[in-house]
């Protein structure tokens, strides 16, 4: 696993035993690069669908449906979003840490990806060259 500046988590990791500090030293990036791939996945949510993806009447009840529920599917609520577009989203808010963006370059190629795939399938339509 890299952390989002790509340095290996193994640099950072010698072989003596860690103290408690040191752990969390190691923790601390790692949650925070989770938590804005999170973050990122809940506005682009709610910019694409007009509604946050989690909600409840207090803090309590929203706490648990981030933890345990799923946001609804963006068919129910805007037709036009594609489906890759909503892989990216569900992904970046994914629950499991492994089910998520690990850096910030995967994320990055996934998007040079699907934007290479769309260019060519708009070409092909169009017949004409797409120039990148």
């Amino acid at each position: 696993m890299e952390l989002v500046d790509g340095e290996p988590l193994s640099h950072r990791v010698r072989s003596a035993p860690l103290s408690a500090n040191a752990v969390l030293s190691l923790a601390e990036p790692i949650a925070d690069a989770l938590d804005e791939a999170h973050g990122l996945g809940v506005v682009l949510y709610e910019a694409l669908t007009a509604q946050l993806p989690f909600s409840g009447d207090t803090a309590t009840a929203i706490i648990d449906q981030i933890l345990h529920h799923e946001p609804a599917a963006f068919g129910r609520l805007n037709y036009d979003i594609p489906s890759w577009l909503e892989d990216i989203v569900r992904k970046l808010m994914a629950k499991s840490p492994e089910d998520s963006y690990q850096t910030a370059r995967d994320l990055i190629i996934d998007v040079r990806t699907l934007r290479r795939e769309l260019d060519s399938q708009t070409s092909a339509l169009l017949g004409v060259p797409v120039v990148m």
